[in-house]
């Protein structure tokens, strides 16, 4: 999953008014041009695959920490069990075995994905992965994972999910002329985002946006941006928000644009499949058998993602909360995995490994920002130290794109 840096002069605003009116027929375009086809085991019903081994050396219930409620973002694990699994209203869990062609000589059985951020009180995953022993993988961004060594509770990244975050500053169009990263700040409209976000130090040290519009009072709510008509910039996700607000959100119902952070140059792994430190070595052998199974399940969810994608649209009814996301959402968010290269390869036709030269430039930043904020990092932390491709099975990726379209983010 390599990555290129991105520059203003390489990406510029991108009008959400088209992407939402994605139809189920680019859908399907965009699916496949993920390379759909040419896996026998995908389209075979999972009774016929191979029952695998009921031992080895990983736990025979595997427990994931989610960092948010069931999205299409996190979809490749929920392939794992697919559709089926058992729905838990009050635990917010969605369990069930693992399906049978991802069976093998790792001995997992089953699977446990637990939900995450406003579901468990907005606490971190890193904190949640050292409170409960029987947590096996965590989704952690790698900013995350590298800040979480001030509150000795280190973490590795042993598989990715998407190679791109689609977190996001969105803005009205029909309110601010914005075509290049500066013109964010020229707006001088308040910056609407969540404490503590450490790219918001980034973006201002890039001159991208000023001190004086930070306002960390974002609760995740549309109620700022309704009350200003849209005299705001805000955070978001472009694989969420985006679709939301231009066809949904009652009061607004008007095109949004975006930068994605990523394009101006805050290249963090989003959600990467984390373990704890201190169980690495002991977990070897169950990773270098359980990885591969991994970033299989997201290929093959990225092939054919439309019955997972509508198992997460039943989970999230079932579960009742504030949260919910619908078939034509998800079809956006799916579309534009391809339309904006969040789910890619990478240049080394790689599903689910770390480019080190991305995660050096990352930690570098993160690094500086920490020792701005007199909290610098521990001296002998390195960028190595908060992920590894030790366990990535180079010849799981998806199928080339067809010549002419980059595979790269």
């Amino acid at each position: 999953m390599r990555a290129r840096t991105s520059t203003p002069s390489r990406h510029v605003s991108r009008s959400a008014k088209t992407i939402a009116l994605v139809s189920s027929a680019f859908f399907l375009a965009a699916c496949s041009a993920f390379g759909a086809g040419g896996n026998d085991e995908v389209a075979g019903p999972d009774a016929t695959a191979p029952a695998g081994s009921e031992s080895g050396p990983c736990p025979a219930n595997v427990v994931v920490q989610a960092d948010w409620f069931p999205e299409v973002e996190h979809g490749g694990t929920y392939q794992l069990i697919g559709p089926g699994g058992t729905i838990d209203k009050d635990a917010l869990t969605y369990s069930g075995p693992l399906r049978n062609r991802y069976k093998g000589a790792h001995g997992v059985q089953t699977i446990e994905i637990r939900s995450g951020g406003a579901a468990v009180d907005n606490q971190s995953v890193t904190d949640l992965m050292y409170a409960d022993k029987d947590i096996f993988f965590g989704f952690v961004n790698t900013d995350d994972a590298i800040a979480a060594v001030l509150d000795n509770k280190p973490v590795i990244g042993v598989v990715g999910s998407l190679d791109v975050n689609p977190q996001m500053l969105m803005w009205s169009p029909a309110r601010f002329s914005i075509s290049d990263f500066n013109d964010l700040r020229r707006t001088k409209a308040p910056v609407l985002h969540f404490p503590g976000m450490t790219y918001v130090d980034f973006l201002v040290s890039q001159g991208y946006i000023s001190v004086e519009q930070l306002d960390a009072t974002y609760g995740g709510d549309p109620s700022r941006w309704l009350k200003s008509k849209g005299d705001v910039i805000q955070q978001g996700f472009a694989t969420n928000e985006v679709y939301t607000y231009t066809n949904v959100l009652e009061e607004w119902k008007r095109p949004v644009d975006f930068f994605l952070i990523h394009w101006m140059g805050y290249e963090n792994y989003p959600a990467m499949m984390t373990i704890r430190t201190d169980r690495l070595n002991a977990q070897r052998a169950c990773l270098d058998l359980l990885v591969p199974t991994l970033q299989r399940a997201w290929v093959e969810f990225l092939n054919e993602p439309t019955e997972v994608a509508d198992t997460l649209v039943a989970i999230n009814e079932t579960f009742d909360t504030f949260f919910s996301i619908t078939p034509d959402l998800n079809k956006q968010a799916i579309a534009m995995f391809s339309e904006f290269e969040l789910a890619t390869n990478g240049s080394d036709q790689v599903y689910g490994n770390f480019d080190p030269e991305r995660v050096n430039r990352l930690f570098n930043i993160v690094e500086g920002i920490y020792a701005g904020r007199d909290t610098p990092l521990p001296a002998t932390l390195v960028a190595a130290d908060v992920y590894t491709n030790a366990f990535i099975d180079d010849e799981v990726g998806l199928a080339p794109q067809p010549a002419g379209e980059s595979s790269g983010s």
